[in-house]
């Protein structure tokens, strides 16, 4: 059901109520001539609002909130469910990313009742028929589980520390991506490895963790970041005064209009890690993470490039990104 309507894979709990729904108002072999519906609520089904999960259904829109004459009269939306104990539908905006209610809505894949044109439509061709021997519990113990171990967003605890993520099941993971980032940080000459200089200010570091999802919500990245604590750092004692260029809207248009006039060809690039290429004329002395290399301990790490989270970070980027580009 959720695999035919394209809908994904986070609607699974309402493909679960939808299926929930219909198999209560039709006859089954338990039953036999009476839905279980109708044995609880002693009155016939309602089938004519039995449409398939995530068919297409069009909301209309009162003039009220239209802004122009060329506004749609209609919002297009998914079907979720259909809400017990009121006329209200349950709906996904396409547009607007959110689930909605609304009592009167047009399906247009479905204008006309369904006509039974043989026999085999017929209810009790369908209760006389035999269906054979089928392993029912099996298939629907493989059902159960795989509706249970779905993968969503929400299953995923990203650990906000490095003591937490090696109690996680994916510590391997996370370790992995650990030890990738600093040897990232060590290709790109960011650091010294260097013994503790006698009354220097040493700055503590932490891991920070995250996870790059697909659009089924499957792990597809395990991605960690160094980081200094830079908030440790006292202004006018062990930092200057920082100021973080941003390049204004403004700016960018009289860019655009001078290689306009002058005819210039326009590119733009983006810079991987681009914060580890800019030198730091001052001298900063990080924790090593010993957690992730023990041959680290007893040394510090002295900073020859920006590093996150620096204090001076977007004033020295910016700076050395100014001097290299503009000529």
């Amino acid at each position: 059901m959720l695999l035919e309507s394209k809908l994904p894979n986070i609607f699974w709990q309402y493909a679960y109520l939808m299926a929930a729904f219909i198999h209560n108002q039709i006859l089954n072999s338990r039953t036999c001539d009476r839905s279980p519906f109708e044995c609880l609520f002693n009155c016939a089904p309602a089938l004519k609002i039995i449409y398939p999960f995530g068919a297409k259904a069009l909301v209309h829109i009162p003039h009220s909130q239209k802004n122009s004459k060329l506004h749609p009269c209609a919002l297009e939306c998914d079907l979720l469910n259909i809400l017990i104990g009121s006329s209200d539908w349950l709906l996904w905006d396409i547009e607007g990313k959110q689930t909605i209610q609304y009592n009167s809505v047009v399906l247009p894949d479905f204008n006309h009742p369904l006509q039974i044109t043989s026999e085999k439509g017929n209810l009790q061709y369908i209760l006389n028929a035999e269906l054979g021997e089928f392993p029912t519990e099996e298939i629907s113990s493989r059902q159960e589980n795989a509706i249970i171990t779905l993968p969503t967003p929400q299953d995923f605890v990203i650990p906000s520390n490095f003591k937490n993520a090696m109690k996680s099941s994916f510590q391997k993971e996370w370790y992995s991506s650990c030890l990738d980032k600093l040897n990232q940080l060590k290709r790109r000459d960011v650091f010294d490895l260097v013994d503790k200089p006698k009354d220097a200010k040493v700055i503590g570091h932490q891991w920070v963790f995250n996870l790059k999802l697909n659009s089924a919500g499957e792990i597809q990245k395990f991605k960690a970041c160094f980081c200094a604590q830079g908030d440790s750092k006292r202004p006018g004692i062990d930092c200057g005064e920082s100021y973080a260029p941003i390049a204004s809207f403004l700016f960018l248009r009289l860019l655009l209009t001078v290689a306009k006039f002058y005819k210039w060809s326009i590119a733009s690039f983006d810079v991987s890690g681009a914060y580890l290429f800019s030198p730091i004329d001052e001298k900063n002395f990080v924790s090593p993470p010993v957690e992730i290399d023990s041959s680290l301990s007893g040394k510090v790490l002295l900073l020859k490039k920006l590093f996150m989270v620096y204090t001076k970070l977007g004033d020295v980027g910016g700076s050395f990104f100014l001097n290299y580009y503009i000529v």
